[in-house]
């Protein structure tokens, strides 16, 4: 009988972190889930498009105005190349 026994050794790094972050990131962290884990799921997470709806919703007037008034100055360019 012969068996192959492969073993991959992982590449790793420390870092420094402060222990608010630290703690934050145990509290996120899951049963049986090791920190490498967490901050793999917690970049994927925000990598979401949906985190970022309502981003705006704390504008104020001004800016919101600002932001229309940019819209509106984009449609006007976008219709003149239409046009011509």
């Amino acid at each position: 009988m012969h068996i192959d026994i492969m073993v991959t050794a992982l590449a790793s790094r420390n870092i420094a972190i402060t222990e608010d972050l630290y703690a934050s990131l145990e509290k996120k962290k899951r049963k049986d889930e090791s920190f490498t884990k967490v901050i793999y799921r917690l970049l994927e997470e925000n990598d979401r498009p949906s985190n970022y709806f309502g981003a705006w919703r704390d504008l104020s007037e001004k800016e919101e105005n600002g932001i229309k008034e940019a819209r509106r100055k984009l449609r006007e360019v976008w219709q003149e190349r239409e046009l011509n």
